[in-house]
This record gives structure tokens, C-alpha cells and sequence, in this order.
């Protein structure tokens, strides 16, 4: 699972890399990938290490539940990946704009193996 994670990962910001688009940002800085909770911060901070800046907005209660001000959506659509946990937990991210492309749901992978509670 790690191994197949790791390659999402880094085929997520190959891609996300190969814009034509000028960017502000010095060439020489990693690639910054947001997290919609501590546990993917944790994975993706230990199989990526370095080569890119893992950041986890602060927020107070459950990330599950949890609404992202103005200048919070500003960053997260300036990133080079957003990893999602999927299954729906992160349900502000069906209410704001962010780049398709630069959007990773970890979840799936294993969709077919999520319990429906009617």
C-alpha cells in the first residue's frame, strides 16, 4: 500500500510540474502539498521526507467538519497537490474551487470496498 501511495504521490507532482505556466515561486523550492487531515501529513511527510513542504492547515474541532476561510482556499488553490482522504469527509471541498488537476483522492483506490450506511 505504501509503495502504491508513493507512486500517486509522485506521479501527482510530475504532473503537477509540467505546467507551462510561469510561476512567482523560485525554481529551487519543493513542491507544497496540502493534507485534509493529520494522517495523510504523517504519510505523505514520511514517504515524500524532503522533497516537498507537507502542510496541514491548524484548525480547531474535526477536519471533517471543519470550513476554510478566504485566504485558507487562496493557499490551497496556490499548491502544487492537495491530497483528499475521500469517501466524502472532506466535505468543504465540494463548495470551493480547486484545481481539478492538482487534486488527489487517497481513497480511491479502494472504493469498491466502502461500506454504505444507508
Amino acid at each position: 500500500m505504501n509503495k502504491r501511495v508513493f507512486m500517486m504521490l509522485l506521479g501527482a507532482v510530475v504532473v503537477a510540474g509540467c505546467s507551462t505556466q510561469e510561476s512567482a515561486v523560485p525554481e529551487n523550492a519543493a513542491p507544497v502539498v496540502y493534507t485534509v487531515n493529520y494522517p495523510l501529513a504523517y504519510f505523505a511527510e514520511r514517504i515524500a521526507c524532503d522533497a516537498v513542504e507537507v502542510v496541514f492547515p491548524e484548525m480547531e474541532g474535526d477536519p471533517a467538519f471543519w470550513s476554510p476561510v478566504a485566504e485558507q482556499i487562496a493557499a490551497d488553490q496556490k499548491a502544487d497537490l492537495i491530497l483528499l482522504n475521500g469517501a466524502g469527509y472532506a466535505k468543504w471541498v465540494q463548495q470551493v474551487s480547486l484545481p481539478p488537476a492538482k487534486l488527489i483522492d487517497t481513497s480511491k483506490g479502494f472504493r469498491n470496498q466502502f461500506t454504505v450506511i444507508p
